[in-house]
């Protein structure tokens, strides 16, 4: 959806809410770079719109005062030039930004560094293993990958695990855990008949990628028909292997295309 916010006045109009952004007269600005909540919730903008200070256009036509509100707030019909309804199909969470990452956060940074983390890069020796561990600041939603290689031989594989750090609790499939959660709190479950666990090492959730057999040099890509949700502080472990026969060192380069709220 585009969301392109134009000052129709002589004068400038201040967002004040939404970083202080000035619009000139004549100015287009993007509303949709402050985040789709953000836009939603601006008392600046609902004013502004609601005065005809300020329309919206969404890539087919302009909308002003309740329309162009209505609009914002996710209640009105997109239409195309010619009046017609416009139906979108898609897998994006909403308040979410598609987005492609050859790395991720660097958590250890306060704030965390968004794109800082560990790259997504390989060189693999025969008969040996490389890892590569992948955090994110905040909760977001894996899509599909890309890895490109060279010199890879039979039985040369790329693992994707996803992992719980130690002392953290995760799900507990049969029910037989010691954590319920109420909200955003766990509290202990005496009779061992909770919904959360937690154990003292790490432990391997599940595998997102299960030796995915990789062969010469080229590129594979993996598509999932759905995203699927990685809590913090879970987090991804990439693991490629370059098995004894081969002769040469396996090198690569995974990009991860993904949802996320926020991508800077």
């Amino acid at each position: 959806m585009i969301c392109n916010l134009t000052n129709v006045t002589d004068t400038e109009i201040t967002l004040d809410d939404l970083r202080g952004t000035v619009i000139a007269p004549g100015e287009t600005v993007d509303g949709l770079a402050f985040g789709e909540a953000e836009l939603r919730a601006s008392t600046s903008v609902a004013t502004a719109l609601l005065s005809g200070s300020l329309t919206l256009f969404d890539g087919f036509l302009t909308y002003t005062g309740n329309q162009a509100l209505d609009l914002i707030r996710g209640y009105a019909t997109q239409r195309t030039v010619d009046g017609k309804p416009i139906t979108t199909v898609s897998d994006r969470p909403a308040n979410t930004y598609r987005c492609f990452m050859g790395r991720g956060d660097d958590i250890t940074s306060n704030p965390p560094v968004i794109g800082g983390g560990t790259p997504l890069v390989f060189d693999v020796a025969p008969g040996d293993a490389q890892v590569v561990n992948i955090h994110f600041a905040d909760d977001v939603f894996i899509k599909d990958g890309e890895i490109s290689f060279i010199n890879a031989v039979l039985n040369t594989h790329l693992d994707v695990d996803v992992i719980c750090p130690p002392n953290i609790p995760f799900p507990s499939p049969t029910h037989t855990g010691t954590l319920d959660r109420v909200g955003s709190s766990f509290v202990p479950n005496p009779t061992n008949t909770g919904a959360y666990m937690t154990a003292p090492v790490e432990v391997r959730l599940f595998r997102f990628i299960n030796r995915m057999h990789l062969l010469g040099s080229g590129t594979r890509e993996v598509h999932s028909p759905e995203p699927f949700q990685l809590f913090t502080p879970y987090f991804l472990r990439f693991t490629l292997t370059n098995p004894a026969g081969n002769d040469k060192n396996v090198q690569g380069g995974i990009v991860i295309g993904m949802y996320r709220v926020r991508t800077i």
